[in-house]
């Protein structure tokens, strides 16, 4: 998209009321009118891309969630003629730009709401401290609701939130990047720097007359050290403070410790309300030991204790671990276990959505499933860190082949997503995928030489080259229904695949191995190769092709590998996934037992049940499927 598309797109998007769907009539009076500025000036064809885009967005619908409560008295609604909602309202704004209908940015206003009321009332000294537990599906767009709930819960009087993200940088470094756009509204790497520089995004663009303070940055996770030298005190920020940390036992203690030296009172606490949000919750954050705590589960427990007036809300999309933590489990020093005892709240995913329903369930949407059959002998099951690969087998060449075509295809669409990519999962070992990524690597260079040499020849000249002849044949299978002709594809693929570089993903290379915001002008397209790194709460941008070939009883785990759930507006047709035929019939089983989850909850708020008798029931496969690891199950 365009720099002008783009604005044009705000422009329409902002323009629309959150009441009222407008016609299309009046979508497209509205954005010819626009049109005529120079600001707007864009191609017929990207114009009617554009419109069609901004039309489908508007028809999305989201279902009702869904909530399971303690006996809790609302406090919202009372409050609301006080609140000024400043940083919900520039969020909204900033979502109705990038693209969201009024329809699905309504629903998360109301979600929000609904979540917020179930929190302390940052009002109040009663009914503190509280626990709490959203489900939303993979990749479905839970950090939007949690961003929508951060700047509601600012907006009620919040003063601090604590965001908790996975155990990886990698992943810490996306989250503070969103929520520097959503809710701070400046670059925090320009903040927590001796510059100082301020730089405003996202929702700094909107309004810039208040931001909120932000204690960490997307170059650095807490440090005392750098926040003493900046001297930043709780006590000293005029605006609600936020902070982007890993879950990570010395960090995490460290940040507690300094609250305790620098922020607390005599008597060792800090009264001011604290929203601490878990993404991931059950990643990390489970007690796993009968003998001792666990170091993540103490330090997240310590931290709360600090604050008599806490809400910890977890958010996952595999909340098995969490209904298993035992509701009664206390200790003297860290308090109460992190059981949701007071709610949990369902999310409804938007129609939109292409979750392991619309991908294994019985109504699938679309055709994007290859098996995989040809990779036992190359990567055995069960296979060492020490395991040798030299070389790729035939289904990964044609994913790889089928990423390129992908490109090649987006490149010739008027509207397609900035950043492209494919992602590789094959083993959970660094050795092994690095080994990939190289012989990937060399594959890639190869394509991408015969592309440079011979794409530019006639037809049936290219044809002679191997390369050439497998893209063509790869083409008529996967993708002729849905693009233009073999000729003009042909022609287009030197552009589309000379910017494609290969990424190993994993804790050796760190996090900035897949940093999307440095490519933020023309677009990062990459093939990554990973494991564990790239299996939970990582969102590969414009995903296009999965190659899946992995070994895992949990439910949890599968879910969290499909990085392939979410939105593919534009490019649903492209998409495809190759994976082995049994992890197949597991995603299938997992569709149904996220489904048998949900409909429990909506039963158990029927039956006006409490989460402390919550008796979720999950449907495991008898001989393969286990729900979650068993050291997360200690009752």
């Amino acid at each position: 998209m365009t720099e002008n598309a783009q604005r044009l797109q705000a422009a329409i998007m902002g323009s629309l009321s959150l009441g009222a769907i407008p016609t299309d009539s009046d979508i497209e009076a509205l954005a010819k009118g626009l049109r005529t500025l120079p600001q707007y000036t864009v191609s017929n064809e990207e114009f009617d891309a554009l419109l069609k885009q901004i039309r489908a967005a508007l028809r999305v619908e989201v279902g009702s969630s869904s909530r399971v409560i303690e006996d809790h008295r609302p406090w919202l609604a009372a409050r609301k003629a006080d609140i000024n909602p400043f940083y919900w309202d520039r969020y909204r704004l900033y979502l109705l730009q990038n693209g969201l209908g009024p329809k699905t940015v309504n629903t998360l206003d109301q979600v929000a709401e609904e979540i917020l009321d179930l929190l302390g009332n940052p009002a109040s000294f009663d009914g503190w401290p509280r626990r709490g537990l959203v489900m939303g599906d993979v990749q479905s767009g839970k950090t939007s609701n949690y961003t929508g709930l951060i700047c509601k819960a600012a907006d009620a009087g919040y003063r601090l939130i604590i965001l908790l993200t996975g155990t990886l940088e990698v992943l810490r470094r996306q989250t503070q990047g969103r929520l520097d756009a959503g809710f701070v509204g400046l670059d925090s790497a320009g903040i927590l720097t001796r510059s100082q520089s301020r730089r405003e995004i996202g929702v700094g663009r909107i309004a810039r007359a208040r931001s909120a303070g932000v204690f960490t940055s997307t170059l650095s996770d807490f440090r005392t050290n750098m926040v003493n030298q900046l001297g930043f005190r709780l006590q000293s920020m005029h605006e609600p403070v936020i902070l982007v940390v890993k879950k990570n036992r010395h960090i995490l203690d460290n940040l507690t410790s300094w609250l305790l030296n620098y922020n607390a009172n005599d008597g060792g606490s800090i009264d001011e309300p604290m929203l601490l949000i878990d993404d991931e919750a059950d990643s990390a954050s489970i007690n796993t030991s009968r003998e001792k705590v666990s170091a993540i589960n103490a330090a997240i427990r310590k931290l709360l204790v600090v604050f008599p007036r806490s809400t910890y809300i977890g958010y996952t999309a595999t909340p098995f671990a969490n209904i298993y933590i035992n509701p009664d489990s206390n200790d003297e020093m860290l308090g109460d276990d992190l059981f949701p005892r007071h709610f949990v709240y369902g999310l409804e995913s938007p129609s939109n959505y292409f979750g392991a329903l619309s991908i294994f369930g019985e109504e699938a949407r679309g055709d994007c499933l290859r098996e995989i059959d040809d990779a036992d002998d190359w990567l055995p099951r069960g296979h060492r860190s020490s395991h040798v690969v030299d070389s790729l087998p035939e289904s990964l060449s044609s994913a790889v082949k089928a990423f390129v075509l992908a490109n090649a295809i987006l490149d010739r669409r008027a509207l397609s997503p900035l950043h492209r990519s494919m992602l590789v999962n094959v083993s959970q070992f660094t050795a092994v995928q690095d080994q990939v990524k190289d012989e990937v690597d060399e594959l890639l260079y190869r394509i991408k030489l015969d592309i440079r040499n011979y794409s530019g020849l006639s037809e049936v000249e290219a044809e002679r080259i191997g390369t050439i002849a497998d893209l063509h044949r790869l083409w008529k299978e996967e993708y002729s229904d849905c693009s233009d002709d073999w000729p003009s594809i042909l022609a287009s693929l030197n552009r589309a695949a000379q910017p494609i570089t290969v990424r190993a993903v994993n804790q050796r290379t760190g996090a900035a191995s897949l940093d999307y915001s440095q490519y933020r002008d023309d677009g990062l397209r990459v093939i990554a190769v990973g494991g564990n790194s790239l299996s939970r709460g990582l969102t590969l941008e414009g995903l296009c092709v999965s190659y899946f070939y992995r070994n895992t009883q949990m439910y949890d785990t599968l879910l969290q590998m499909g990085r392939w759930f979410g939105y593919r507006d534009g490019y649903a047709d492209l998409f495809r996934i190759w994976m082995g035929e049994e992890a197949m019939g597991w995603y299938g089983q997992i569709a149904e037992a996220a489904e048998e989850l949900r409909n429990e909850i909506k039963w158990m708020q029927k039956s006006r049940l409490k989460p402390v008798a919550i008796g979720l029931t999950v449907s495991s496969h008898p001989e393969q499927l286990l729900i979650t690891a068993l050291n997360k199950i200690l009752h």
